[in-house]
């Protein structure tokens, strides 16, 4: 699957996110990279809103929503607009080595979105004694643990 084209389009203000220091207790926290948003429909990767540059991020999920922290601009998925979390071996066109990215489902406006990330901190993986001990699959963990997790929220909503 390869992008048809990166367009602009014409999105409602996304939420803002909390301050690093006021953001509400976390079920998950990881280190990662952004990888882009795109459309669910007609596969077209969203540059407006500064959600075109991939950069460095941290991500916090609460129950108040998916708080996405980075220099490239900070918003908020309010866990209201979630619908599903998934893994995936690519992204926006492109194959990603193991594990692949943690593409998160969302609703903005009248708009499906998909977001894309690589989690990098393995630190809440529960029952591996050591973080170096497996680190690919710590990771391929890590992103199934957050895909079941975002799955579980919008479920309940």
């Amino acid at each position: 699957m390869r992008l048809r084209r990166a367009r602009g389009i014409d999105l409602p203000t996304l939420a803002r996110a909390a301050k690093v220091a006021d953001l509400p207790p976390a079920r998950l926290q990881s280190a990662g990279r952004y990888l882009g948003t795109s459309l669910v429909d007609g596969d077209v990767r969203v540059t407006s809103q500064g959600l075109a540059p991939r950069s460095m991020a941290r991500i916090s999920l609460s129950d108040e929503g998916l708080d996405v922290i980075r220099l490239a601009g900070s918003f908020r998925i309010p866990v209201g607009d979630l619908r599903s979390g998934r893994t995936s071996p690519d992204f926006q066109g492109q194959r990603l080595a193991a594990p692949g990215a943690l593409v998160v489902r969302w609703e903005h406006g009248e708009h499906v979105l998909d977001t894309g990330f690589r989690l990098e901190s393995a630190k809440s993986i529960k029952g591996l004694k050591k973080p170096q001990e497996h680190p690919e699959k710590q990771l391929t963990e890590l992103h199934r643990d957050w895909a079941r997790t975002i799955g579980k929220i919008a479920r309940q909503k």
